[in-house]
Order: C-alpha cells, then sequence, then structure tokens
C-alpha cells in the first residue's frame, strides 16, 4: 500500500477557497465598520452644531450682535463691510 506524504491538490484548493471566502467575509467586515464609523463621525459632528446652534440662540446678546445693524435686503458684500466696521 503506498502511503500519503503531504496534501493532495484537492486538499491544497479546498484550503485555499475556505481561507479566500473567510478573506472575503472579513473584508466585508473591515468595510461595514468604516461606514459605520464615517456616519457616526457625521452624526456627531452635527450634534455638536446642533449644540452649539442652540446655545448661541439661546442668548439674546448673541443675536443681537450677530444681526445688528442688517437689514433683510442687505447684500452679502455690504454685510461683510459692516462687520469689518
Amino acid at each position: 500500500m503506498h502511503r500519503q506524504v503531504g496534501f493532495s491538490l484537492i486538499e491544497v484548493i479546498v484550503a485555499i477557497g475556505i481561507m479566500g471566502g473567510a478573506s472575503l467575509g472579513f473584508m466585508r467586515v473591515m468595510d461595514l465598520q468604516t461606514q459605520i464609523q464615517i456616519e457616526m463621525k457625521s452624526s456627531l459632528e452635527l450634534s455638536r452644531l446642533q449644540t452649539q446652534l442652540t446655545y448661541s440662540f439661546q442668548s439674546s446678546d448673541a443675536c443681537k450682535n450677530t444681526f445688528e445693524n442688517i437689514s433683510i435686503g442687505d447684500s452679502l458684500t455690504n454685510i461683510l463691510d459692516k462687520r469689518k466696521k
């Protein structure tokens, strides 16, 4: 009887297929994790902005200082010129 030494070609191909499938699954998990991280970062930035705006608009002085001497029909150039003065 012939004694087997090493792995057969079929065994190697099956092992490579299993490792490839596992690698694809790992890559998909990493891609999903990256997408979640981006979404969480965006959500955090929006939350911070909302908090800052809420805090700013709660102060009547902040609104008064921001919109002082500004009319609805003013152009952006006029508004910026008024701020420089």
